[in-house]
């Protein structure tokens, strides 16, 4: 599995706790630093890593570019965590105009005292999915 996150001090606690926690051996992380609000750092990470699933948490400015990317670069699915719903909408409506569907939505009030609410969207696109069963990617 492989992890990527923006800020280097966050990918050096992420690896920290993947070692700490380490119990299932079968399970590796490698923690990567990249830039996922740069199109191109994100299309590279897409066509080095060919991921089956993606899974976004974005910052409140939301993952504009790397939901542009998925488009130009679709995988089976992606799942998208936001803690705001103008970016999360922004971002989903490029997803669903790029062949992706919504097959899963949930929330988690993972801050009870407050009024905030993360939104979980899951996207599957249809294509890759096509593909993966062994039909042809035009149908």
């Amino acid at each position: 599995m492989t992890a990527v996150e923006g800020s280097p001090s966050m990918v050096e606690r992420l690896e920290h706790n993947a070692r700490a926690n380490a119990r299932a051996p079968s399970l590796s992380l490698v923690a990567r630093q990249a830039d996922l609000a740069e199109a191109g750092a994100v299309a590279a990470l897409l066509a080095e890593l060919a991921p089956e699933v993606v899974v976004l948490d974005p910052p409140r400015d939301g993952a504009e570019e790397a939901a542009r990317a998925l488009v130009a670069a679709p995988v089976p699915r992606v799942l998208y965590v936001s803690c705001d719903p103008a970016t999360l909408a922004r971002d989903a409506a490029h997803l669903l105009q790029g062949g992706y569907r919504v097959t899963r939505i949930a929330v988690a009030d993972m801050f009870v005292h407050t009024s905030h609410l993360e939104s979980m969207l899951l996207f599957e696109h249809s294509r890759t999915q096509r593909q993966r069963q062994g039909a042809s990617p035009d149908g």
